[in-house]
């Protein structure tokens, strides 16, 4: 058993010891967060900073004709927007003019129904 939830860890300086809490249901971020009094860096921090270095620059693979391949400027993000608003309103179009068409079929035969079933002994004079 246990109870689920968020709970803060310290370390009590004196023995050693780590003191579990569970942080209350309500409250303010500030009471839960405090300052570090040290960091202890993980050893592996060098080896891996070693195998990822970061020049800040694209990798070599990723780059084709000076540009990062995956480089996008913020505009084309609006284009591929506006082009796919415009297509399904094409799209869209295509579908209420097919249905106008059927429905104005449909009320051609509908009328050719009518008169075809009018009797012709009560008809004009």
């Amino acid at each position: 058993g246990g109870f689920p939830g968020i709970w803060t860890l310290s370390v009590n300086s004196s023995s050693g010891d780590i003191d579990r809490r569970l942080v209350p249901p309500k409250g303010k971020v500030s009471d839960i967060i405090h300052p570090p009094r040290w960091v202890v860096e993980d050893p592996m921090v060098k080896i891996a900073r070693a195998q990822n270095p970061d020049d800040g620059k694209p990798a070599a693979w990723a780059v084709e004709n000076g540009r990062s391949r995956n480089y996008y400027q913020p505009y084309h993000f609006a284009i591929i927007l506006v082009a796919g608003a415009i297509v399904g309103a094409f799209i869209g179009l295509h579908w209420r003019i097919r249905a106008l068409r059927t429905q104005a079929y449909e009320q051609v035969d509908s009328a050719r129904e009518d008169n075809n079933n009018e009797d012709p002994e009560e008809g004009g004079e």
